[in-house]
């Protein structure tokens, strides 16, 4: 099996989720690659797609919107997983990854997991820190990482 994990991430949180699994994928014998997606970026031949973003203001990066209505049929073709990292739990994260994705691609989705996210309050630049005091009512550092989704992700991908 072939896994692309393609992501954004603007403090490396997603990142290091993307990562961890690919190389858990891997672990298992398979071939997984972590990409950082742009709007350009086209998707690679794979079994399985996993779409990891970040949220940032209620939204996924315009980047990574851009990537998915390029490629959405390559992906309405391909098993699809997504991850999402973010501070909300529950209802209010499923919305807003909902509200940020083409229409087509939620009802395709094998599985949408919430992963957490981590807030480095001192290494933000100053409008994502206004952005965090303001909107979030963050002025401190935030973990509210979940590895249990991120096991889930993977075993999940491994049934598929």
């Amino acid at each position: 099996m072939t896994v692309a994990v393609l992501y954004t991430s603007r403090y490396g949180f997603t990142e290091s989720v993307a990562q961890t699994v690919a190389v858990r994928v891997e672990s298992a014998g398979h071939t997984a690659t972590a990409i950082e997606a742009h709007r350009w970026t086209p998707v690679p031949e794979a079994d399985v797609v996993v779409i990891g973003a970040p949220i940032y203001g209620g939204a996924i990066s315009g980047g990574l919107v851009g990537c998915l209505e390029l490629n959405l049929g390559t992906l309405l073709d391909q098993k699809l997983f997504f991850f999402l990292s973010c501070l909300n739990e529950g209802d209010k994260a499923e919305r807003q990854l909902a509200d940020s994705v083409p229409p087509q691609l939620m009802p395709h989705s094998s599985g949408s997991f919430y992963v957490g996210g981590r807030v480095q309050f001192d290494v933000l630049r100053w409008m994502d820190r206004q952005v965090m005091r303001k909107v979030a009512g963050i002025d401190a550092d935030v973990d509210t990482s979940d590895p249990t989704q991120i096991d889930a992700l993977v075993q999940a991908i491994l049934a598929s």
